[in-house]
């Protein structure tokens, strides 16, 4: 395992890179980072070197200073990788990640030869009931805990709230990150989708609670000659669940190219 560690524009960011080979840019989900590949690059470093960046604001990276949006994180990854001396490379997108990378073909498609988005999130969702709940809840606690006495009990308050809802990572960001995170998520990239044109693989867990299985379909739909692969026993974190499975799709489809 070889850690860097290189400066992007004013911030120091951490990295790892494994194996020999073809360059794979992996982009890791919302608060995820390098560490969550050390399964996978097991089946992958002896077919591509790949470079794993810790985005700005997770893991070993320094947070960015003011508030980011999908698109500052693209231009991130095309600084990352300039900096690097990646000219044209494959791309990974899990997530979150897979959001920056919708975003990267539509403004670099020149730099990536293949694509493979992994439960990629983007396609924007009405909330659920559960959500729809949780943040009425919020409300009503944020005039309840401002009560004398009963303001000592908002953080716990706020966790059991947030774990409940199934935001339980969103308690713990930074201002800044939480701000970022809003921006994040309230921004629909379907209609970006259709403008992806190089070749393309799809890979979803059946039982992602996360991003649903239908969004695979229309990611299917949307760009033209893409191919899917549902992994049955996956759930969201399919590179930490099923990595030997997710390993094989893309060297064979990488192969296939």
């Amino acid at each position: 395992m070889s850690d860097q560690i290189i400066q992007i524009k004013g911030l120091t960011v951490n990295y790892k890179t494994f194996g020999e080979g073809e360059p794979l840019l992996v982009l890791h989900g919302w608060g995820g980072s390098s560490e969550s590949y050390l399964q996978l690059k097991d089946y992958l470093q002896d077919s591509f070197k790949l470079y794993i960046p810790d985005l700005p604001g997770f893991g070993k990276s320094e947070p960015p200073k003011e508030v980011w949006d999908v698109s500052r994180y693209m231009e991130f990854a095309n600084d990352f990788a300039t900096e690097i001396g990646l000219d044209k490379f494959l791309f990974f997108g899990h997530s979150f990640g897979g959001r920056v990378c919708i975003k990267f073909l539509n403004k670099y498609p020149e730099k990536v030869k293949a694509l493979i988005l992994c439960a990629s999130a983007g396609i924007k969702h009405e909330l659920t009931t559960k959500q729809k709940a949780g943040k009425a809840v919020s409300k009503i606690g944020k005039k309840v805990f401002k009560l004398p006495g009963v303001n000592k009990l908002e953080k716990v308050a706020r966790k059991i709230l947030y774990k409940s809802i199934g935001e339980h990572d969103y308690e713990k960001l930074s201002s800044t990150m939480k701000e970022s995170f809003k921006k994040v998520i309230a921004e629909d990239l379907q209609p970006l989708i259709k403008n992806i044109k190089v070749p393309t693989l799809i890979v979803w867990g059946k039982q992602d609670g996360m991003t649903p299985l239908s969004d695979a379909y229309i990611f299917e739909k949307e760009i033209e000659g893409s191919k899917l692969k549902v992994i049955d026993e996956a759930r969201h974190g399919v590179h930490k669940q099923a990595p030997e499975k997710l390993g094989s799709y893309i060297k064979e489809f990488i192969k296939s190219l």
